[in-house]
């Protein structure tokens, strides 16, 4: 059989023809439409339009074969050897599927064959744990006490809310005593100390205090708009101010307004301030007069 006089191709760039119009609908044709080509007038036609013709060419005037699902399809012309068309597309993807499976099975098998014979196992089993527990005499040695400047980490103490107001802890000096008196000037702290007389400290703001585990001084966080933060040796009237909480650690209480919850961990070297409802800390080093 000859070149063919008509053929259904799928419309692409560059196909080179002489008019990329139907000349039925006067459109330009649209990629992937399905068009016919007139071989003797080198030319393109529509399916749609060809089928709204009557399956009639427009360029060489001949009645064409209705059956035109199949592209690449030659000599449609009426009366000639219909292709047979093949497979359904739909059992490519089961055959596949099935070709899949196989190779897969194949493949697990292989593995297991491999690690079979290098006698590698795929698993390993955990080693048995020893439970017996081994007591000794040896004495457990207290640690000393550390001498490092940083400031200290967080311990389980109990948190001060801004009108909760508890004794330092005591060491060796058990007569130090300290009590709040809330009067209205403000809070006075009663202070009894190891030696000399009873002396009173204040008038404070609403605030808290902690007293050195040494006994040698005791510091004082108020909670007004500033957060000031005081320190005085135990017996001495005077208090000097460390700093500001608001201004030194931003601390965000004293920016939305809010009463500070603190928590204080102090020691001969530092005082860490925590406060609990923002999660915000400052620290601040204490001057060594006060700890000689």
């Amino acid at each position: 059989m000859g070149h063919s006089k008509h053929e259904l191709i799928i419309y692409s760039n560059g196909l080179g023809y002489d008019e990329n119009v139907d000349p039925s609908t006067k459109s330009s044709f649209s990629l992937g439409d399905k068009v016919v080509i007139c071989r003797k007038k080198n030319s393109l036609i529509s399916l749609r339009s060809l089928k709204a013709n009557n399956y009639e060419c427009p360029f060489c005037f001949k009645k064409l074969n209705s059956d035109l699902a199949i592209v690449g399809v030659a000599d449609i012309i009426s009366g000639t050897t219909k292709i047979p068309p093949p497979l359904p597309s739909s059992r490519l993807p089961a055959y596949f599927a099935a070709l899949a499976g196989v190779m897969l099975l194949f493949f697990i098998v292989s593995v297991i064959g491999v690690f079979g014979f290098l006698d590698f196992p795929l698993e390993k089993k955990p080693l048995p744990i020893n439970t017996q527990i081994k007591y000794t005499n040896t004495p457990v040695l207290s640690q000393p006490r550390s001498t490092s400047t940083q400031p200290p980490s967080p311990t389980a103490r109990p948190i001060l809310s801004p009108t909760t107001y508890l004794s330092g802890p005591l060491s060796s000096c058990s007569a130090v005593k300290v009590a709040a008196n809330i009067s209205s000037k403000g809070t006075i702290l009663h202070i009894t100390p190891c030696s000399g007389p009873v002396y009173d400290l204040g008038p404070f703001s609403n605030g808290v205090y902690e007293v050195a585990e040494s006994n040698k001084f005791i510091v004082y966080v108020s909670a007004d708009i500033d957060g000031s933060v005081y320190i005085a040796k135990i017996g001495d009237t005077t208090l000097v101010r460390l700093g500001r909480l608001r201004q030194d650690h931003n601390f965000s209480a004293f920016f939305k307004s809010e009463t500070p919850s603190y928590r204080l961990e102090l020691t001969d070297d530092w005082l860490t301030v925590y406060e609990e409802k923002f999660r915000n800390t400052g620290s601040y080093p204490i001057p060594s007069k006060y700890t000689r």
